[in-house]
């Protein structure tokens, strides 16, 4: 059987009141997101001339804080890959 910390909270309205603060904090939420979305202006300045594979191996090679993002997503992706290649070859 459930113990004792599974009874049912129906009784006291802990279910209604975890119900009703997770509502309004998705309101709150989305009213944020919003104002966000609404007040925010990006101006990217034009660009001068075209990017090259080898202007972009360069700038990736000057930031290492990039070059890390690059290998960890290059090793993320390798070996969900992998994965999903030895499960699909023992068919589960």
């Amino acid at each position: 059987m459930l113990s004792s910390q599974f009874e049912d909270t129906t009784a006291d309205g802990v279910r209604l009141t975890f119900t009703l603060a997770t509502v309004v904090l998705a309101v709150v939420a989305l009213v944020l997101y919003w104002i966000c979305f609404r007040t925010t202006r990006e101006v990217v300045p034009a660009g001068s001339g075209t990017l090259t594979l080898r202007t972009t191996l360069q700038m990736v090679r000057r930031n290492p804080p990039l070059l890390q993002l690059c290998l960890g997503a290059l090793f993320l992706l390798g070996g969900s890959f992998t994965i999903a290649a030895v499960q699909a070859e023992l068919g589960e």
